[in-house]
């Protein structure tokens, strides 16, 4: 994302933030994976193409028979998109020093969020599964697409960067023992 769009998707999420917050980082997430909406859309895309092809090869529609599977994949495939969509939820998430706002931006995309939906406490956002990109958030667990993993680990770094490190444990690694000497 451009410098410029971030400063505008901070401008629209601002207007549901409480007044003098100030945003580090905003990562847009969605309810399901990308795998889902594929194949919601791979379901709708081929029932409707292969209709089009039976017509065509039933001898209907003779004269322009061999143009129509062309010209009808591209409809089918749009009318697909448009009900994956649907499928999934988009979120924003607004990180502050102390708190991440959940913004929710409907079924459409990112760019318009619709109202806040849940703050949380700052924590470290990427759940340890191991898989990249999941969020927990409260009981609703977010997927961050590709394009946003990005924002998500440098949102990590800086809230690893000012967290003071818990009790008995120094900068370099070590354990503080009482005597003063760090051991690992």
């Amino acid at each position: 994302m451009t410098q410029w769009g971030r400063r505008r998707l901070t401008r629209r999420s601002l207007q549901f933030l409480p007044p003098g917050v100030t945003v580090r980082r905003l990562v847009g997430a969605q309810t399901r994976g990308g795998c889902l909406q594929l194949l919601v859309g791979l379901a709708v895309f081929t029932p409707l193409y292969l209709l089009s092809g039976f017509i065509v090869f039933t001898g209907r529609w003779a004269g322009i028979g061999s143009y129509l599977p062309m010209a009808w994949g591209l409809p089918c495939w749009g009318l697909a998109w448009l009900v994956s969509l649907r499928v999934v939820a988009f979120r924003l998430l607004a990180v502050t020093d102390e708190t991440v706002y959940v913004l929710d931006c409907g079924h459409n995309a990112f760019w318009w969020p619709k109202r806040l939906t849940g703050a949380f406490s700052r924590t470290f956002l990427e759940t340890p599964t191991g898989r990249a990109g999941r969020v927990g958030l409260g009981a609703e667990r977010l997927w961050v697409p590709v394009v946003w993993r990005r924002q998500l680990r440098w949102a990590d770094w800086e809230f690893l960067s000012r967290s003071s490190l818990p009790a008995g444990v120094s900068a370099a690694g070590g354990i503080e023992v009482p005597g003063g000497a760090a051991s690992m």
